[in-house]
């Protein structure tokens, strides 16, 4: 149809401001879009009014505390698999601030809970002057 002068193809020049306008455009409402669900999302998760979370004073020998955000019951297992693998990364005492033996993953083995439970036993640098501990995570 062109070729009988009914219709012309638009001409299509990338090299106006036009384009470089709209790619600018495009460009700025795709950043705020991202910023509103961002605070969004930094709102809902703040622990508190003053949105820092402080490590609560320990009870004797007993330092307990949840966290300051939400995991579901199926997430827990691989977060509880991620930290035994970082343990076990450090059953040599050569590396880090830290040394952790016997890392295990248990079901219904706990007093607390009758869900999952991570325990080791670390042993904090420096290691000369034996200073152990037990740690116990569960849901």
């Amino acid at each position: 149809m062109s070729k009988q002068g009914w219709l012309e193809a638009p001409e299509m020049n990338y090299s106006s401001m036009s384009t470089v306008y709209t790619i600018l455009i495009v460009m700025a409402i795709v950043l705020l879009s991202t910023i509103y669900p961002a605070i969004k999302a930094g709102r809902s998760a703040s622990p508190d009014v003053a949105r820092k979370w402080k490590m609560p004073p320990p009870d004797g020998d007993r330092l307990s505390f949840q966290f300051p955000f939400t995991v579901s019951r199926i997430d827990f297992g691989g977060i509880l698999v991620f930290i035994s693998e970082h343990f076990a990364n450090h059953s040599d005492s050569s590396l880090g601030s830290f040394a952790a033996s016997n890392v295990k993953i248990t079901h219904g083995d706990s007093p607390y809970t009758d869900g999952y439970q991570l325990f080791s036993e670390l042993t904090l640098a420096p290691f000369d002057l034996g200073v152990a501990e037990e740690f116990y995570m569960y849901s």
